[in-house]
């Protein structure tokens, strides 16, 4: 189950700008009337919606949909789903406490992804998307809103990691066979991992707990 909600918490922890612009909503067509996938609060899932992040799954595999085997395309799907089952549910747990993110936010949010994918990608790909600023400063802050959310609800940034989480963490790295540095030149790096694994669980905990009082209904495959 945790590996279903990977893009949810992607986008509350990794804190990348450039998340939000290379991973919007694209290949979305509001023309496109066909069933939802699935329902959620009675909010629907559209099949775009679906299709773009299906696509967006194989293509991190190396992949593209129609190479994929029926078996594993249908696993997929079930994740995909799952995944925009999660993120309906926290953005609608987002809209109703109320946070909101500045235009100061969002400026700064802005600006930093045109600085790490530079201007010229990124007027190439807002155009190849279909999709304006406005757009994706609305995009922008539905994730500052999310993010806000969060940490209203779970105090993540409180998150720490004790010398002896950090000790195994890194114990463990080195069993498996992974090349590392010694571990003091290296401390906060895995610091950091354990952080990020801890808010993980605490994030992926909560989605569990609003599908649990959710209703949602998954449109069968035809």
């Amino acid at each position: 189950m945790k590996n279903t909600i990977i893009a949810v918490v992607g986008l509350v922890l990794l804190g990348s700008a450039a998340w939000y612009f290379m991973s919007s909503q694209s290949g979305r067509n509001p023309q496109n009337e066909t069933e939802p996938v699935a329902t959620v609060n009675g909010e629907e899932i559209s099949q775009d919606a679906f299709e773009a992040l299906e696509a967006q799954l194989a293509s991190s595999q190396g992949l593209t949909v129609g190479a994929l085997d029926p078996a594993i395309r249908t696993q997929i799907r079930a994740q995909v789903i799952d995944n925009l089952v999660g993120q309906t549910l926290l953005m609608q747990a987002t809209n109703a406490s109320g946070v909101t993110a500045s235009q100061e936010e969002i400026d700064t949010q802005l600006q930093s992804i045109k600085t790490q994918v530079g201007e010229d990608t990124f007027v190439q790909t807002l155009s190849a998307e279909g999709l304006t600023e406005g757009d994706l400063r609305t995009q922008i802050e539905e994730g500052l809103r999310v993010q806000a959310y969060l940490e209203q609800k779970l105090k993540l940034s409180e998150i720490v990691a004790s010398d002896e989480e950090v000790n195994t963490t890194y114990a463990d790295a080195v069993a498996a066979g992974a090349e590392v540095p010694p571990l003091e030149e290296i401390r906060e790096e895995v610091k950091a991992t354990v952080v990020q694994q801890k808010q993980q669980e605490l994030i992926i905990s909560h989605i569990e707990e609003l599908k649990s009082y959710a209703d949602i209904m998954i449109t069968p495959q035809a």
